[in-house]
């Protein structure tokens, strides 16, 4: 094990950085297919601007994305 510290170490970084992306893109994406719904269809007659309901589309996904990402993180970490 300590012959592979740094081997260890760069692993863990590869993957804390996927998990990082992974969190953001599933917050965008989720964001932007809010945004076309809201915007696109019948949705939006009475919606004055859709930057609020995105700011709260984000907010969830991100809080969602964190709990998905934590589980690949666990995965990840259960096969070092």
């Amino acid at each position: 094990m300590f012959r592979n510290a740094n081997l260890f170490a760069a692993t863990d970084g590869i993957g804390g950085a996927l998990v990082f992306f992974g969190k953001l893109f599933i917050a965008c994406a989720t964001t932007a297919i809010g945004y076309s719904i809201l915007e696109y269809t019948s949705l939006s007659d009475g919606l004055y601007s859709p930057i609020a309901p995105c700011i709260v589309i984000f907010i969830t996904s991100l809080f969602i994305g964190c709990m998905l990402m934590n589980i690949y993180g666990v995965a990840a970490d259960a096969l070092l």
